[in-house]
């Protein structure tokens, strides 16, 4: 074809950026190994590899050997549009567009390329990662979170994500800037793991997936045509503020199976206000005064369209609008299309359009795609993508949300715990009993009801005379019972010492003849609670890709018929911790209360929650638990029953979202004697931030933004105290005056993606400096520097920052001036 050719690519005169392999599986790890010789920095594996032979730890061998990153094999490779690169052997290739998509799977990846080219959807960057033996999905949403073509990124996903803890870290970095759309095909059908707990039977894998998409702002789709559908219209950044739609029709039929789309799917038919309902009344026939769906008929004119899209768009009860377009009457598509558009222009709503039809309508559609307003095939499509978007939005409150402070500790006694966990797994015990289980959860700040092993009647009935009274209740204790009343392990409202004998002995037989090989343990007892009002589940399980996972619902014998849960990701805040309750059915009782039983106390039941979120940070032994029932009575909570089983060893991942770093928090002391507490910042933290931030003085404010600001807005506060521990170290100094806290500096240590480097940035309140607080706080992040291995720190100030540019110094911090900013001076300090 007219080019050079070379016979092996060391033999090839200048630098290589890229190497594309297309060769037999059998050449590649020379292909490679010749690759890093050259000193090509990327490959791209196309080839076919067989999973089972162990290429992988070859290949990555090879990477690290020659600092070469590696894409593949069994990869369609990459497409950057705007830069005509087509590393692939596919013949169509897609137009240049905002859209990223990324896939490990070939033959789909393929079909929605295809799809997604007749559709005339453009794409920033195109990428099928493969068998992923070192770039993966991690590695690949960093870079696209930084590329500014990239306005949302689809994901498609059939199986694994690589190491789960570096994958939501860089989901949730990219979910903060731009829309994060995930298809996933994962397992079907319930765990087939042990079934020692509730947690272990009724949550699976993709409940666990479920929860982690919504932890990190991702919105989760169930169709393929829905990834490009909502990225789209996620990119312009339009949501609603709730899920009332108001739909706009000129046929009833089509209108109505649009509203029962919407009510299907958990969505609200918007009520019109007062005022702007007359409005519509005046301009729609009498006959046709339906308010949602408002059918505006075959007959409408042009004007008709505008005016009702107007009015409606209008009413603060309104958050979004569909509206649908069938060819009859004597609007055309195209005087149809150029009246949305003018709508749209105007507001600030999510604007949604279906247009039904074939070429009637073609001129119409082209219209309203040219000026990026969704247009959908039926009206069942769109009232799904509007479904999306609210999800979407309430997925990012989680992210944005201040959660309030609550009082949070590690359990007393944490080692002693921690050690009656060892010597149970060194002995094969593998669980706790009920009576270790429940001293366990009280230590932890969980409430619970006493309860005593006991192994006889007569003991039974000497514990119940001292201390609980009547009436009691006994319960079978054993590992292998799951379910006690399917054996007749329980028996309630017992009233005397003779009733106690009696069925103390009753229980042990109808257990021993329903389950006769089962070891049994003891009798628990305890004193019962007579009126109990709800009855809730808490439970956790460790999934052996995601880590711990939280379960919350309702509790009780039917716990796992009803299948009234919502599962979330340990650590939880106040804000997290509420979420993971308004996701349930038995929420709406606890809140309002049922039947004349009071509500339950929220805050409570968020404490709790918290407290137990914790505890699973703090032990990672714990495998699994239920607390079934978590009994709610006159509005206040308590565990009844608990399970606890243990693990040794770490063939789970413990935690995949970094718990708040409690290692970090230390004393110090100003010159007059003032307690200064030094601690990573929280999320909950951000009203003190602001406090100190609008009390600046502007020249402390330039010395570390650079410029001042009119208003510190909610957005900013969100970035300095809702942060990924992993990825950055931000702490605070606080002090107390009184009984109010304040805090009077901040620094901040952000990690580079590879974790050499770090940049430094300080700030301490005007009434604070010259008082060694900088100093003091400049060390301590050396410290943590190389605590996490960091090689090298750099910090850019002011050349008139005179303060900070002394404590640098003075640390070992060296200058180096930077050319382009005159203004500004770089100090690094190498820790390697």
């Amino acid at each position: 074809m007219g080019l050079p050719c070379y016979p092996r690519i060391v033999d090839v005169p200048g630098p290589v950026d890229l190497g594309v392999i297309i060769t037999p599986a059998v050449t590649i790890p020379r292909l490679v190994e010749e690759c890093g010789l050259a000193g090509i920095e990327g490959v791209i594996i196309l080839s076919r590899v067989d999973r089972q032979k162990g290429w992988e730890k070859g290949l990555c061998q090879k990477a690290k050997k020659y600092g070469l990153r590696i894409i593949g094999p069994n990869s369609l490779g990459v497409i950057r549009p705007s830069i005509g690169l087509y590393a692939t052997y596919l013949k169509d290739v897609p137009a240049t567009g905002s859209i990223a998509f990324l896939s490990r799977s070939e033959g789909f990846s393929r079909a929605l390329l295809d799809w997604a080219i007749d559709r005339h959807i453009g794409f920033s960057f195109f990428a099928s990662i493969g068998s992923m033996v070192d770039v993966g999905f991690a590695e690949l949403i960093d870079y696209l979170a930084y590329d500014y073509p990239t306005k949302s990124l689809v994901l498609y996903m059939e199986d694994g994500v690589g190491e789960a803890r570096k994958f939501i870290s860089a989901s949730r970095t990219f979910a903060r800037e731009k829309p994060l759309v995930v298809l996933r095909t994962g397992e079907t059908g319930q765990t087939t793991e042990n079934t020692r707990t509730h947690a272990s039977s009724m949550v699976g894998r993709e409940e666990i997936y479920e929860a982690v998409f919504k932890r990190i702002g991702a919105l989760k789709v169930q169709e393929a045509t829905d990834l490009f559908n909502v990225a789209g219209i996620l990119s312009a950044k339009r949501l609603p503020q709730g899920n009332r739609l108001l739909i706009v029709t000129n046929t009833r039929g089509i209108g109505s199976m649009a509203a029962n789309a919407l009510l299907s799917l958990g969505g609200e038919l918007a009520t019109l206000s007062e005022a702007v309902s007359r409005q519509v009344q005046e301009i729609v026939p009498a006959r046709r005064r339906s308010l949602n769906p408002i059918n505006i008929g075959e007959e409408a004119q042009r004007e008709t369209y505008g005016r009702v899209i107007a009015a409606v768009l209008s009413d603060t009860d309104v958050d979004g609008l569909l509206v649908i377009f069938t060819p009859q009457g004597c609007v055309t598509a195209e005087d149809f299309a150029w009246v949305v558009r003018d709508a749209f222009m105007k507001t600030a709503k999510p604007l949604l359009v279906t247009m039904v039809g074939g070429k009637e309508v073609k001129g119409g559609r082209d219209i309203l795609r040219d000026a990026n307003i969704p247009v959908y095939d039926t009206a069942e499509e769109a009232v799904r993508v509007y479904c999306f978007l609210y999800r979407y939005k309430r997925n990012l409150e989680l992210l944005y949300e201040t959660p309030k402070e609550l009082k949070v500790e590690g359990a007393r006694a944490k080692g002693d715990f921690a050690h009656s966990f060892r010597c149970l797994l060194k002995d094969g015990i593998g669980r706790l009993n009920e009576e270790q289980a429940h001293r366990f959860l009280r230590a932890c700040r969980i409430p619970t009801v006493d309860c005593y092993l006991t192994r006889d009647g007569k003991e039974a009935v000497a514990i119940t005379r001292e201390f609980l009274g009547y009436p009691v209740v006994l319960k079978v204790s054993s590992p292998y019972i799951l379910s006690r009343p399917d054996v007749g392990g329980i028996v309630t409202n017992i009233n005397s010492e003779a009733e106690l004998e009696e069925e103390y002995e009753r229980l042990l037989q109808r257990v021993r003849k329903n389950m006769p090989e089962v070891r049994i343990e003891g009798i628990i007892i305890q004193r019962m609670l007579e009126m109990i009002d709800y009855e809730l589940y808490l439970g956790a399980k460790k999934d052996k890709e995601l880590g711990m996972a939280i379960i919350f619902g309702m509790g009780g014998v039917m716990v796992e018929i009803l299948r009234d849960f919502s599962v979330g990701l340990p650590p939880l805040n106040q804000t997290l911790a509420r979420r993971l309750m308004e996701e349930t059915k038995v929420f709406k009782m606890l809140l309002h209360g049922y039947r004349g039983k009071a509500p339950a106390d929220l805050s409570q039941l968020e404490e709790i929650l918290v407290n137990f979120s914790q505890m699973l940070v703090d032990f990672p032994e714990i495998q699994e638990i239920d607390i079934n029932p978590l009994a709610v009575v006159d509005g206040k909570t308590c565990a009844l029953d608990a399970r606890i089983i243990i693990h040794e060893g770490d063939y789970c991942p413990h935690l995949v979202i970094p718990p708040y770093p409690f290692c970090y928090v230390s004393s110090w002391s100003l010159p007059d004697g003032t307690e200064v507490k030094l601690r990573p910042v929280r999320a909950e933290d951000e009203p003190l931030v602001h406090e100190m931030m609008v009390t600046l003085s502007p020249e402390t404010m330039r010395s570390r933004f650079y410029q001042t600001f009119m208003d510190m807005t909610h957005e900013m506060h969100v970035k300095t105290c809702n942060i990924d521990y992993d990825r950055e170290v931000t702490m605070v100094a606080e002090i107390k005056k009184g009984e109010k806290k304040g805090i009077i500096g901040i620094g901040s240590l952000l990690i580079d993606l590879f974790g050499k480097s770090a940049e430094y940035a300080l700030l301490v309140h005007d009434d604070y400096q010259g008082k060694g607080l900088g100093f003091r706080m400049t060390d301590l992040f050396i410290g943590i520097a190389r605590d996490r291995n960091i090689g090298e720190i750099y910090a850019y100030i002011q050349r008139n920052n005179y303060r900070m540019y002394r404590i640098l110094k003075k640390l070992g911090f060296r200058e180096e001036s930077l050319e382009s900013l005159e203004d500004l001076l770089q100090l690094r300090l190498f820790l390697k």
